[in-house]
């Protein structure tokens, strides 16, 4: 509403006038959800800053309002592409290339991973990805035969190379999210998931609602399998 983007505005103003810093609005835009259209204009006229679409990106992600469609992995795709392409031109070792998948490929989607949940076809396809480059499959040809991916990604006192399986990290950094919940008191994040979602309800026996984030709700996805396994 106008009277908090206000208080927004003269902190921003405040902090300005002590620091010299000031909010370039040619590159600050406001996104707006569920607000009346008089409201909107308001606020525009009240802050000085331009109206942004979704999807945006922020930090090398994309923002959606209604949560990340297939197109919008488009980026980590292409920088996957290119990695790949780029290493099938040089002569690597087997050692090599399991070093390549479990440190660049996993450095380049941990971001994405510890954020939301990735739907399966783009988890299918990084994998595919990855298994097509150490299997050396040229025109879908293979120079070479393996066993089967989820072989190759167990531990290796179990006969695989000790590649992480993308779904179970996945949801692996996922649950860290759950340990701030319960733990960390401080974080901003953690304050505004108890006072906005949570409320009065325990994040044990709280029910999962359409409106919620979709990063809460795969957070919470966690404790109902939790709370299943138990009963």
């Amino acid at each position: 509403d106008v009277p908090s983007v206000l208080a927004v505005k003269t902190t921003l103003d405040n902090f300005a006038a002590v620091s010299g810093l000031q909010a370039n609005a040619d590159k600050t835009q406001l996104h707006f959800g569920g607000v009346r259209n008089d409201v909107k204009q308001e606020i525009l006229r009240v802050i000085g800053f331009t109206e942004g679409d979704f999807p945006f990106r922020y930090l090398g992600l994309p923002l959606h309002s209604t949560g990340l469609k297939i197109q919008d992995y488009t980026p980590i795709i292409q920088k996957l592409t290119q990695s790949f392409t780029h290493w099938a031109t040089k002569y690597l070792s087997y050692a090599g290339q399991v070093q390549l998948i479990t440190s660049v490929v996993f450095g380049l989607t941990s971001f994405w991973c510890s954020t939301h949940l990735l739907k399966m076809t783009i988890i299918h396809l990084i994998e595919k990805m990855c298994r097509n480059f150490f299997r050396n499959v040229v025109e879908g040809k293979r120079k070479m035969i393996f066993q089967g991916w989820k072989k190759i990604c167990c531990h290796w006192l179990e006969g695989g190379l000790n590649i992480k399986e993308l779904l179970s990290w996945n949801k692996a950094l996922l649950s860290k999210w759950l340990w701030c919940l319960m733990n960390d008191p401080v974080s901003l994040w953690s304050r505004w998931v108890k006072a906005y979602i949570l409320k009065s309800d325990s994040v044990w026996s709280i029910n999962v609602k359409p409106w919620f984030p979709d990063h809460i709700k795969h957070i919470l996805q966690f404790v109902t399998i939790g709370r299943s396994c138990m009963v």
